[in-house]
């Protein structure tokens, strides 16, 4: 490579970088060969005097860092010696090599260099730089002309161009161009060059016979400039700080290069503050843009909801109309049948009622069916065997009826109860007094999910103990928490009285009173329901009623001989079912009780599919253990979507085994089919 000089022409596109090329060019420099430039276009008639290489190599730079000339890439600091950027690197010494090796005085231009001149810097020598500018606004509507930007996008490249240039450049020699003093007085700025590169300014007529005026198509002066409402004031200052700094150049006695270290600093100093500004206007910009992103969002949504309550009003307009209608029919219909009068009132309600009332209703006749089909069942008379209520909801509202009773007649008014809910409100209905979720959030609604450990439980409870809570109910549901939470158990056993036990409805614990005896008896005969350790079970009056209301149960509707698994938490007493082989659930290889229970719904749909395969035929869950049915949800489903039920009572539920749900229901139909004709035939 040559030892001369080096001159890198900057500046942003259609601001004269190729015209002060050409200008350097008849000066004496060596732009390399002629068959390496770019050929003349409709966009620069009079050449490019840009090598195709250089350009090329620009724009694979600028790819690589994630970029291009009309989106400049954000690159970290020292991303020019980045492995990543070794062969370009390598192709850049080959073509400075191939091109300007045996040049003494070169230069070469391309505006991308404002971007990407760390990469050139590195590999080239010091270099004297020329910064070509034009006023923002021509250079924009430029752009627009050519490349179809909107004026926007060409006064931020501008700005991004220009302050890259001056920050790569900083102390550096270099000479500010202004493409509009070349047009006004090309012969005065051609001296001014000549000085800078130290030539001699002797081709005064092939640089005046190269600058075309006709060839600026915009001509804003400085005043619209600065008056242009449309440019940012950081390219509006910058644009005149470079200006004022050309001026000083020029007032250089003799032509001579500027030496005066402030204004230098002054214009590197400006630059920053200007690309900072851009930075937080555009910072700015992008927040306003999302901005209205979401009000354009949000008022799009609002015409949604708007057309959607039209379209809703029109349906409910419609659906008024129609109602109008079969009123109208209706009142027709009962006029002339005066025994279906009352009738009227009735169907006139249900048209006026909301989906809400409407399930409610739902509910209400589920019940009455199930009253309705136990007064026949009682009406039969002669047999000990009870009607099965076929609806597991209908068993549910009954336990809230019931727990309902016992609150009235066993708490005091004003008593605020906590409720182990699982969520349900229906449970909080307390006959008026204050009733709270367990578990349940800061603000009082329910938890969505049970405490990770008896600790947790036992701390939950005492926070909401705290703030006022009197008493502790256990629906039947929710007994299997005092089995499961062992240590949340003996604290309750060891600090608060048992003032109401019912295994089949609830437990009661008063959370102001200290253990003692009272009319309900000991916490641990509650906690013998479920096997615990405490008062033995056999000693317990109602567990007694519980195995033999469980046994007839069994004798009434199993056939003799059959296998039954028993969740018996290890009671034998449980497995005495008139004769029938009773097998504990779960139990160890060698059939005793394991000890306890399956670790999730997948361990005991496991076992039960084992034992299943092992002659197993039914499956009989006793009144203390239904809280496994709300513990294991997959085990349920998995017995729910198997096997059938034959029988669910508030003592038991059992399942068979063996036998689908199809038949179950078919079984079950004809079973209400027969009762309900036989209790025609009394009557």
């Amino acid at each position: 490579m040559g030892k001369g000089q080096i001159i890198c022409v900057l500046g942003m596109h259609r601001s004269g970088t190729s015209l002060v090329t050409r200008v350097v060019n008849l000066l004496g420099v060596s732009l390399g060969r002629e068959e390496s430039m770019m050929a003349p276009d409709a966009a620069n008639c009079k050449g490019y005097w840009e090598h195709r290489a250089s350009s090329e190599l620009n724009e694979e730079i600028l790819s690589r860092v994630g970029g291009s000339w009309d989106q400049p890439p954000t690159a970290m600091s020292g991303w020019e010696v980045a492995r990543e950027l070794a062969d370009l690197r390598e192709r850049g010494r080959g073509l400075i090599e191939e091109e300007f090796d045996l040049s003494e005085t070169w230069g070469w231009k391309d505006p991308r260099n404002c971007l990407t001149l760390p990469f050139w810097q590195w590999l080239l020598p010091p270099m004297h730089y020329l910064i070509c500018v034009r006023n923002p606004i021509d250079v924009a509507m430029s752009l627009e002309r050519r490349n179809g930007f909107p004026l926007s996008k060409g006064f931020h490249l501008w700005l991004t161009y220009m302050k890259s240039a001056l920050r790569h450049t900083s102390d550096r020699p270099r000479h500010v161009v202004l493409y509009e003093n070349w047009l006004e007085n090309a012969e005065a700025e051609l001296g001014h060059l000549a000085a800078f590169l130290g030539r001699s300014a002797e081709v005064t007529a092939e640089v005046k016979d190269f600058v075309d005026r006709a060839l600026q198509h915009h001509r804003t002066s400085v005043v619209n400039v600065v008056d242009d409402a449309r440019l940012g004031f950081p390219a509006k200052a910058l644009y005149l700080a470079l200006r004022l700094f050309a001026g000083l150049q020029r007032q250089q006695p003799d032509n001579s290069t500027f030496t005066n270290d402030t204004p230098l600093r002054l214009l590197d100093i400006f630059s920053l503050y200007a690309a900072e500004a851009m930075a937080d206007g555009d910072k700015l910009r992008a927040q306003v843009e999302e901005q209205e992103r979401q009000s354009a969002a949000e008022k799009m949504a609002l015409q949604l909801a708007e057309s959607a309550r039209e379209a809703a009003q029109r349906e409910v307009t419609d659906l008024h109309e129609l109602l109008a209608k079969q009123t109208k029919r209706s009142a027709e219909l009962m006029s002339k049948v005066a025994s279906l009068s009352r009738h009227e009132k009735e169907l006139r309600q249900m048209f006026l009622e909301t989906q809400e009332q409407l399930l409610r209703r739902d509910e209400e006749l589920q019940a009455a069916l199930g009253a309705a089909l136990q007064d026949i069942s009682t009406g039969l008379g002669g047999t000990s065997r009870k009607l099965i209520i076929p609806s597991k909801h209908l068993q549910y509202r009954h336990l809230i009826r019931q727990i309902q009773e016992v609150v009235q007649r066993t708490l005091p008014p004003q008593a605020t109860t906590l409720v182990v809910s699982k969520g349900d409100n229906d449970l909080l209905q307390l006959d008026g007094r204050p009733a709270w979720h367990f578990p349940q959030t800061a603000d009082g609604v329910y938890a969505g999910h049970y405490p990770a450990t008896g600790e947790a439980a036992i701390a939950h409870l005492e926070s909401l103990r705290a703030k006022g809570a009197d008493f502790l109910l256990f629906p039947s549901t929710g007994l299997w928490w005092l089995d499961h939470y062992k240590e949340f158990r003996e604290h309750l056993e060891r600090h608060y009285r048992l003032v109401f036990r019912e295994p089949e409805t609830c437990l009661i614990f008063s959370l102001r009173e200290p253990p003692g005896q009272g009319a309900a008896g000991a916490v641990n005969g509650a906690a013998g329901l479920h096997g615990a350790q405490g008062l033995a079970p056999a000693a317990d009056a109602g567990y007694r009623q519980l195995i033999e209301a469980v046994q007839k149960v069994v004798q009434n509707n199993l056939p003799a001989g059959s296998t039954v698994l028993v969740a018996s938490k290890g009671d034998s007493a449980l497995l005495k079912l008139d004769g029938r082989p009773a097998w504990h659930f779960p139990q160890t290889a060698e059939g005793v009780y394991a000890g306890h229970h399956p670790a999730d719904s997948e361990a005991a749909i496991a076992h039960l599919e084992a034992l299943r395969a092992k002659g197993a035929e039914f499956l009989l869950f006793p009144s203390t253990s239904f809280w496994w049915l709300g513990y294991y949800r997959d085990f349920q489903q998995h017995l729910e979507s198997r096997y059938r039920i034959i029988c669910r009572d508030q003592h038991c539920l059992i399942y068979d085994l063996g036998k689908r749900r199809a038949r179950l229901m078919r079984r079950m139909l004809k079973r209400i089919v027969a009762t309900v004709s036989l209790r025609s035939r009394h009557a």
